[in-house]
């Protein structure tokens, strides 16, 4: 399940992702050792090849299931690569569907700005309402405050493409530091060093996957090699798909934890919220104003004791998954 989160089910939606968690049970089943259960290298290797042969197959179906209820032509998916089914989902899941046609309403302007900011483009106090409303009327054809999907991808192409221009300047002295050969380019070591600068590296190991499926996806020649140009975009979509994939990550600890998707986003904002110094982290005093936002009570014994429940993480504070099962102990508790 963990191989799932972080390298495959990230970009699904929720349809795919539940296809592939049933093909992986079934592969799973397939490869075990009968005598223990557990998975040896081999059958591993059997277990990462047909899981990825499954996700291949779903995503591709799930691709033309949504250029087809969208009209959109193959461009369009080509342009957006492995992402359509993702930012699809995320268009469905902020602006519903009509429970007569099945189909997703049309998005307005705050429901854009939300969407962007679940997609990491967007700060919730970052831009001025005048850059976003200014953006969004470019694309709101018949200037009637809504755009459809195929609009809002377009949208998106648009805001990552001012983001990458605001981020030049602060990267072309990384860029230089690097070292980059006679004709202006990193090799695929030195970006991900440059990566690793910025702080945008995955840590975990299975991560290093998404790094360099988007190298390749940018490197569309086969050099080895990115410019500067590729390199402010690299930067920029990693950071992205980094949050996509811890995003999904937390939805799914929400999900087990026993909140649904719109209490999930509603813990989410109030864990950035409390998270005034951006470390990812909420201390005592920040989970007991947390506390007092779920009006509940509990005594500050009470709360050291729960906390007590987390082993050696409480002590440096609890991340976005340790603060959804915590607070599903704080409500189970108050009830």
């Amino acid at each position: 399940r963990h191989i799932l989160s972080r390298l495959y089910t990230w970009n699904l939606d929720s349809q795919g992702s539940d296809q592939l968690k049933h093909a992986f049970r079934e592969i799973f089943r397939a490869v075990k050792r009968p005598d223990t259960g557990d998975v040896d290298f081999e059958g591993f290797e059997a277990l990462v090849c047909q899981v990825q042969e499954n996700y291949d197959r779903i995503l591709l179906e799930r691709q033309r299931s949504v250029q087809q209820c969208e009209g959109l032509q193959d461009a369009d998916v080509e342009h957006h690569d492995d992402e359509v089914v993702f930012l699809y989902e995320a268009y469905t899941r902020e602006v519903g569907t009509s429970k007569r046609e099945g189909a997703p309403q049309l998005a307005d302007e705050e429901a854009v700005r939300h969407m962007l900011i679940e997609l990491s483009l967007l700060a919730p106090d970052g831009v001025e309402s005048t850059e976003i409303r200014s953006v969004f009327a470019e694309f709101d054809a018949n200037s009637d405050g809504r755009i459809n999907f195929k609009e809002f991808l377009s949208l998106v192409c648009k805001v990552r493409v001012l983001i990458q221009r605001c981020s030049r300047d602060g990267l072309c002295g990384i860029f230089r530091q690097c070292n980059p050969d006679p004709s202006g380019r990193l090799s695929a070591q030195q970006v991900s060093s440059l990566a690793g600068e910025l702080g945008l590296m995955p840590r975990p190991r299975d991560d290093l996957g998404i790094a360099k499926r988007l190298l390749h996806s940018i490197d569309r020649n086969g050099t080895g090699h990115l410019n500067f140009d590729q390199v402010v975009v690299f930067v920029q979509r990693l950071t992205e798909r980094t949050s996509a994939v811890q995003r999904c990550i937390e939805r799914q600890a929400g999900i087990e934890a026993g909140f649904d998707e719109d209490e999930v986003t509603e813990l989410r904002d109030a864990f950035h919220m409390l998270d005034t110094n951006g470390a990812g982290l909420l201390g005592i005093e920040e989970l007991r104003k947390a506390v007092d936002l779920m009006k509940g009570s509990m005594s500050g014994l009470e709360l050291r004791l729960l906390l007590e429940g987390f082993g050696e993480h409480q002590a440096e504070g609890l991340n976005f998954e340790q603060f959804v099962r915590f607070m599903r102990a704080v409500l189970s508790r108050c009830a």
